[in-house]
């Protein structure tokens, strides 16, 4: 059963592969939008994969997401995702990424549990 206040810390380092320039979504040699936002849906689903019933997935549909500061290559950070609202199959989380102390980027994200088979059944007929 999912709860309000379930948590979930994802800690990485940043990848060369996860910056702006070789994302294709600027020209800069920092952690990009894409790869953080990839970062917070991660986090989310981590944190309620556990709670879903066999056969069961979530999939994402909304994220709002400020992006706040620059991180360069080889930077730890720490991506904090909580399940704020739980509406049925909806799921609500507020997410915080962090380097160090230091806020990077925070987002509003809305998830729905799936049944993966009808999910992937609707797309191929």
């Amino acid at each position: 059963m999912m709860k309000e206040g379930l948590q979930w810390i994802e800690e990485k380092v940043v990848e060369e592969s996860e910056l702006a320039i070789n994302m294709k979504s600027g020209t800069l040699r920092v952690f990009s939008t894409p790869s953080m936002i990839a970062l917070m849906e991660l986090a989310s689903w981590k944190c309620v994969e556990q709670n879903l019933e066999s056969g069961q997935t979530t999939v994402g549909v909304h994220v709002k997401t400020d992006h706040l500061k620059a991180t360069l290559k080889g930077k730890k950070i720490k991506c904090v995702s909580t399940l704020k609202e739980v509406h049925d199959k909806k799921l609500m989380f507020y997410i915080e990424v962090f380097e160090g102390d230091t806020l990077i980027g925070k987002a509003e994200h809305t998830r729905f549990i799936v049944d993966t088979e009808r999910f992937l059944s609707k797309l191929n007929s």
